[in-house]
């Protein structure tokens, strides 16, 4: 009791205190100008003590910091008028409050400290806390923070939460971790915020002379739960769903967090020294709820010149490093900073090594607390949270976009789908694949591997380019300056392909209309190379039209027009030499080859055996 009587309390607790007498369940909300919120946790409280412990006498009380806002009125005046819609048992006791400030110094831990006295006053068997802010709270997480402790004899129950992965950035790096490595109990939220201890626990926690350090502040909850583990109270954890609360900025709100969170880690460390020096391995703590997936609340930060600040600090703070780090750490961390963004990468296990390096540092007093947690901050901040904000800064600008972009690529499949379709049904139904074999398209097909009928390859050609339009359309919903410079000079081009191969598919049926035309007024005409001169004709066709769709496409427009033109003048002189100037051509040839033969100076010629034929 000397140690209960020696908590600082504000006469009018010890008042309420005493006129209540005695409780069973305590639920304590620490606050600080949360009118805004704290309406609804205390709803949440009051609900949650009548449904699930109506044969309880319960005490809600308040443990103010000096709210400027009307925080502490709110609480007095909240109040669920008509308990018949959430109830089918009216609780036997009613839920009293104590609303009151506290002594000491300005923090939820100096809070916390008025609620565990007026907890042992009123001689409760259960207790919990939960932060003001919770917007995420029912009435179920008072049964999960205090039926393990009523019914099931634990000492100290840790909130379990679905959290966004940016969320909760010192738990995930810092403390889970090291909690997990040195005590060997898999608490997953040791800073979580919401608690549920016995009245024994918080006599325990009453007697540790700790008030005017950092577990005042923001070092609370780890040196609870740190606590409840290094003094062997039986803990568990209870899954409390999602936790939304006011979102913070880590710049601006993270920084004396930070340096108290972590101080009060290192601290318990050695407090806590031969504990974590026997520990091998780790194994799970029991665990109560009902394990369900929720939406959480994206996480919006910020990351820019994270590589520029963490260079920075290499360079700034190099002579502050050189007294943390081993000399292959800081090493490494200087090879790290040197690399650009594409090589960048901080390794776990260097990771590692850093945060025991800080906790070394600690430990030795390399440094002055304050200097070594702001420098561990710095680094934190830089290597760490910058990184993962940036992250989330350039995917959550875009989310929108890309929601936009994913509807625009599923209607143009779909529309795709349909234009194959009716494609495919209006060609057989207009017998396009008989057309197709009579000016030879079919065959090409054939001869180019294609072993389909031309009418499913237009159709499936439809396909790709209705998706293709609606690919661009979706790209261009990104917003992206470099895309939207792309789709505008693609879809200036777009058209002038399409009428290019428009062109060269009309000049194959042209050629080969030209083939067989030229093939029949040889053949009337007993000309012996018809076959020679159709394949000719319907060359000159083809790049007559090659060079055409060459031009429209915009390819190499002078050369193709001065390829075509040379190409042209010699096929027109071969046919204008092979029509007009046979017998010419004839004669020439015949005398050429009728000369007589020189003979050799040294070798006589054989005599020829002169052979006709029959």
């Amino acid at each position: 009791m000397s140690v209960l009587h020696s908590v600082p309390l504000r006469d009018e607790a010890k008042q309420q205190a005493a006129a209540i007498g005695q409780a069973d369940i305590v639920v304590g909300i620490p606050s600080y100008n949360n009118a805004r919120t704290i309406g609804h946790v205390v709803r949440a409280v009051q609900a949650g003590l009548a449904k699930y412990f109506p044969n309880h006498k319960c005490v809600l009380i308040n443990s103010d910091g000096g709210s400027k806002d009307g925080t502490t009125e709110i609480v007095q005046q909240t109040r669920i008028d008509n308990l018949d819609t959430i109830l089918v048992n009216h609780p036997q006791f009613p839920v009293n409050k104590i609303v009151t400030g506290y002594h000491g110094i300005p923090g939820k831990g100096s809070a916390f400290r008025a609620l565990f006295a007026l907890a042992a006053r009123l001689g409760a068997r259960a207790c919990c806390v939960v932060d003001s802010d919770v917007r995420s709270m029912t009435p179920e997480w008072i049964e999960l923070l205090l039926d393990p402790v009523l019914e099931s004899g634990f000492d100290f129950v840790a909130p379990l939460y679905a959290r966004h992965k940016f969320d909760g950035t010192i738990t995930n790096s810092i403390v889970y971790p090291l909690t997990r490595a040195l005590y060997g109990r898999r608490v997953r939220q040791p800073i979580g915020g919401e608690f549920g201890f016995s009245g024994c626990l918080a006599e325990h926690y009453l007697s540790k002379e700790v008030w005017d350090s950092d577990v005042a502040r923001f070092g609370i909850d780890i040196w609870m739960t740190t606590t409840a583990i290094g003094d062997n109270f039986k803990i568990c954890q209870s899954y409390l769903g999602a936790k939304l609360h006011d979102a913070k900025d880590p710049s601006a709100d993270l920084t004396s967090m930070f340096t108290q969170v972590v101080g009060s880690v290192f601290m318990l460390m050695e407090t806590h020294e031969k504990v974590w020096a026997q520990t091998n391995g780790s194994i799970a703590v029991p665990s109560f709820g009902f394990h369900y997936q929720v939406g959480v609340d994206p996480i919006r930060v910020n990351v820019d010149r994270m590589l520029e600040n963490f260079r920075l600090g290499c360079h700034d703070l190099l002579a502050v490093w050189e007294k943390i780090f081993e000399s292959r750490n800081l090493t490494e961390l200087l090879l790290i900073a040197a690399a650009d963004k594409v090589t960048f990468n901080f390794p776990d296990d260097l990771w590692v090594r850093t945060v025991y390096d800080f906790a070394l540092a600690y430990h030795r007093r390399s440094l002055s607390t304050e200097h070594l947690l702001r420098a561990m901050k710095t680094f934190l901040h830089d290597v760490l949270w910058k990184p993962l904000q940036k992250l989330w800064e350039n995917f959550y600008s875009t989310m929108d976009n890309l929601v936009v972009m994913a509807l625009i690529v599923i209607i143009g499949w779909l529309a795709a789908r349909i234009s194959r379709w009716a494609v495919h049904g209006l060609l057989r139904l207009i017998h396009f694949d008989r057309f197709a074999y009579r000016v030879g398209f079919a065959q090409a097909l054939a001869r180019a591997g294609v072993h389909r009928e031309p009418a499913a390859v237009i159709s499936v050609a439809a396909y790709y380019f209705v998706f293709f339009v609606f690919l661009l359309l979706g790209l261009s919903a990104l917003e992206s300056p470099v895309i939207d410079t792309f789709i505008t000079q693609l879809s200036t081009y777009l058209p002038r392909l399409a009428v290019a191969l428009l062109i060269l598919f009309g000049g194959y049926v042209v050629s080969a209309f030209v083939n067989r035309t030229v093939l029949l007024a040889a053949v009337n005409a007993n000309v012996q190379f018809a076959r020679g001169l159709a394949a000719a004709a319907q060359t000159l066709v083809l790049f007559f039209f090659l060079a055409v769709a060459l031009e429209q496409a915009g390819i190499g427009q002078a050369i193709v027009v001065a390829t075509f033109s040379i190409l042209f003048g010699v096929v027109v002189l071969a046919l204008a030499f092979g029509f007009g100037g046979r017998e010419w051509a004839r004669d020439i040839l015949k005398r050429y080859f009728e000369k007589p033969k020189q003979k050799s100076r040294r070798w006589p010629e054989p005599e020829m055996d002169e052979i006709s034929h029959l």
